[in-house]
């Protein structure tokens, strides 16, 4: 595929750059969500710029999303939000260095502008909209793994009685002791979702002697008891109260 800056060069387009520029801004910033977006930036900065062979992105050592055939020099950019751009370089002239300077400065705003509106500001934990989506790709994903429903005991009493600072506390508190988990989600109020590739049960065990307060929580294994996300929570959520109606009465 030819790159879409030699086309331009092709046709004698004046501009190149404001006009990439432009098609660069449209395509990243339409994008509303952390993946979709990481992806399109792998496969722009290939398709569009010349003397860039390979891209991959990466998050604590993990590769994400890679685009592109592997050959020439590895070159690391930052685009926020602990995400890393790696490129691998060949031959990059003065319009495609530029291009790939705004490429990181455009997409680190809008990374960091998605992961705020993706992450619950006092926990942490992703949103319940982000959550949604994380769920539906795992399901999607044909994987092995379980989904914790929780449900923090006593918050309204924790706010009444100490305040809602005391509250906050309660609710963060909980989200760093399960922050080991694969995902966290914020479900609403004091329920939370986990999610664990395996060894749920020892997980809230741990968590429950590790946490000051008290929850209930129910697990599901995903695809052996569910394998679609309505019926997962339903089932995970009916154990985590018949845990709590066992806790109450003991």
């Amino acid at each position: 595929m030819e790159k879409t800056m030699d086309v331009l060069r092709d046709m004698n387009v004046g501009r190149v750059k404001e006009i990439l520029a432009i098609m660069l801004g449209i395509d990243i910033i339409r994008e509303k969500s952390s993946e979709q977006l990481l992806n399109k930036i792998s496969k722009i900065a290939v398709e569009v710029l010349h003397g860039i062979s390979f891209v991959e992105i990466i998050k604590d050592g993990k590769v994400l999303f890679k685009s592109g055939e592997r050959s020439g020099i590895p070159f690391d950019l930052d685009i926020g939000s602990g995400y890393m751009m790696r490129v691998y370089i060949e031959d990059l002239d003065d319009e495609s260095l530029e291009l790939l300077e705004y490429l990181q400065v455009l997409s680190s705003a809008h990374i960091s502008l998605l992961h705020e509106i993706d992450t619950d500001p006092l926990t942490g934990a992703l949103t319940r909209r982000a959550g949604e989506r994380k769920l539906l790709d795992l399901f999607r994903g044909g994987e092995s793994f379980q989904i914790v429903f929780v449900d923090l005991d006593n918050l309204k009493e924790v706010n009444d009685k100490f305040g809602h600072e005391a509250g906050d506390m309660y609710l963060s508190d909980f989200a760093k002791v399960v922050s080991g988990a694969d995902l966290v989600i914020r479900w609403g109020g004091d329920e939370f979702i986990l999610v664990l590739k395996e060894g749920a049960e020892e997980f809230m065990e741990r968590a429950l002697r590790n946490f000051w307060g008290g929850f209930s929580y129910g697990i599901v294994k995903v695809p052996d008891e569910a394998d679609d996300i309505r019926k997962a929570l339903r089932i995970a959520d009916e154990r985590m109260y018949s845990m709590k109606r066992a806790r109450k009465r003991s």
